[in-house]
């Protein structure tokens, strides 16, 4: 089978996009549609890019590459790959990686993520197969559609993950993710960068890296270490070299409620406890698996569980292993490939 995977942004960025391409092309041949943003990533753009996306799939369907599924990865796909179906018949996977809607309703005008969403409730009806990221999500959309909804973790693949301890005598704390004042950012780097005994090991990209850059390079924070952006291998690296991760989300915010970060499986993968959110999806399900503490989303909170988790070796390590031991039953890249094999199994063959 002939798959074309639709992103609008660079494949580097992604690693569930890049570990789908992976895992499918063991089985079908797969080509992929992705926008590097490097010439213009303005919000209006995304028009003219739709536009050309579109051209440039339907002159590959009519030459070289007579795909048979488009695979489109979120909302702002979703248009490109429901005109392709219309024109040439080809099946229409929709890969839902978030609710559209609730991720830019913060970010942007209210309006906007209203129309999102009823954009994607117009859309998703011509969907043949619907692939999401958690069970809330797949709840969200099967009450907006009657296609077939799976659900593919963003599982990490343990099969070349090697646990080792943290390898600074300090506590390390580690936080790899978006800098966002709904991951309280940038105040976390004033509480945890002046506790005894604890090193905060940060890296990631968004709106306050300027901001995180300049108050972790101030002397009086001599505890954290700054490590600007990093490629998805290195970050599964430096998480092993850590204690505990740190994924704290504002509960006010609906995508978070419903969310479940890639670090929960990679700090799984690697054995390591994480401190997250208390009352959201993400908390339930650390607490579920007791692979962590889940606390209010509170700065004093969080330091408090981070010096239990320092003060208590035993305990950080029995939540660590856990974690990994869910892994290697459940949360891992193996099952969820075999998850996505049986999506085109049953759907279109």
């Amino acid at each position: 089978m002939k798959i074309l995977m639709l992103l609008s942004k660079p494949l580097k960025t992604d690693p569930r996009v890049n570990k789908e391409k992976c895992s499918l092309e063991k089985q079908h041949d797969v080509k992929i549609i992705y926008w590097d943003r490097k010439n213009n990533s303005r919000i209006l753009y995304i028009f003219y890019w739709w536009f050309q996306t579109y051209r440039n799939a339907l002159s590959l369907y009519k030459s070289t590459y007579r795909f048979d599924v488009v695979h489109c990865h979120d909302l702002d796909t979703l248009i490109i790959g429901f005109l392709l179906k219309w024109k040439t018949g080809v099946r229409l996977v929709y890969d839902a990686h978030e609710i559209y809607g609730y991720m830019i309703e913060k970010a942007l005008p209210g309006f906007i993520g209203c129309f999102a969403s009823l954009f994607e409730r117009l859309l998703i009806k011509n969907a043949d197969a619907v692939i999401t990221v958690n069970q809330p999500l797949k709840e969200y959309f099967l009450r907006i559609t009657r296609s077939h909804v799976y659900v593919v973790m963003n599982c990490s693949d343990i099969s070349d993950v090697e646990k080792r301890s943290s390898c600074s005598s300090m506590f390390t704390v580690g936080y790899f993710g978006v800098f966002d004042r709904s991951r309280m950012f940038p105040e976390i780097l004033s509480v945890l960068g002046t506790i005894d005994g604890v090193r905060f090991m940060v890296a990631g990209r968004g709106p306050l890296y300027d901001s995180v850059e300049r108050i972790s390079t101030e002397m009086v924070y001599c505890n954290i270490v700054f490590l600007k952006e990093l490629p998805y291998v290195e970050v599964i690296e430096r998480t092993k070299e850590c204690d505990v991760i740190l994924s704290m989300l504002d509960p006010g915010n609906r995508n978070n409620k419903v969310g479940l970060p890639n670090k929960v499986f990679e700090a799984m993968a690697t054995g390591k406890p994480m401190i997250v959110t208390k009352g959201i999806y993400c908390g339930d399900f650390v607490e579920m698996e007791e692979c962590g503490i889940s606390v209010e989303y509170d700065l004093a909170m969080v330091k408090n569980a981070v010096m239990m988790l320092r003060d208590n070796p035993i305990t950080c390590a029995h939540l660590g292993r856990n974690g990994l031991r869910a892994a290697h039953r459940e949360y891992n890249w193996s099952r969820q490939e075999q998850i996505l094999f049986d999506v085109y199994r049953e759907v279109f063959l």
